[in-house]
């Protein structure tokens, strides 16, 4: 699954934050995407430059939840046609360093994650008498490493809040891979 979202953030002191997302998730084309959104929190440890016009270092705690859902079609390896409907919920935690600037952020970090997934199969074969239905459930837990980058962020009315769009990387789990 992969996941494409922006995030409005407001900055409730220069240390905390609070945060939604809303985007789509999708298996491998986006034209077959669902709704995804979620939120969380965020807490900034510590930043090396104040000045908005240098470069400098952080480190942050995040916590979030997100959910979504998304059809795709397939062929089974035997050549049957097939619906799939997937719901799913993840929760992650996540400690990242990173480089700042003014015009983005790169990062890395540890994560802890839960992931929950329900996918509803239905066989296409054209005669409705003849339907199957398969199900599966899938509950994991794991801890990972992530990469990520923020794009330019468009500042709100308020100094405090902005938008941002987010892509994340998950390397041995954790997130969206």
């Amino acid at each position: 699954m992969k996941l494409s979202t922006a995030v409005i953030r407001y900055g409730v002191t220069d240390w905390f934050e609070v945060f939604g997302e809303i985007g789509a998730s999708y298996n491998e084309s986006i034209s077959d995407s669902g709704l995804a959104y979620g939120g969380g929190l965020r807490f900034n440890l510590f930043q090396t430059s104040s000045s908005e016009k240098s470069a400098g270092f952080y480190g942050a705690l995040q916590g979030e939840y997100f959910q979504g859902s998304f059809e795709d079609e397939f062929t089974s390896t035997l050549g049957n046609p097939f619906h799939k409907e997937t719901k799913w919920q993840e929760f992650t935690a996540r400690a990242e360093l990173g480089l700042h600037h003014r015009r983005f952020a790169l990062s890395a970090g540890g994560t802890y994650f839960y992931y929950r997934e329900e996918t509803d199969r239905q066989q296409l074969n054209g005669r409705d008498s003849e339907v199957h239905q398969v199900g599966d459930l899938l509950d994991q837990t794991g801890v990972g490493a992530a990469l990520g980058r923020v794009h330019p962020a468009r500042r709100m009315p308020g100094e405090a809040a902005d938008v941002q769009l987010v892509d994340d990387l998950s390397i041995g789990g954790g997130g969206w891979g």
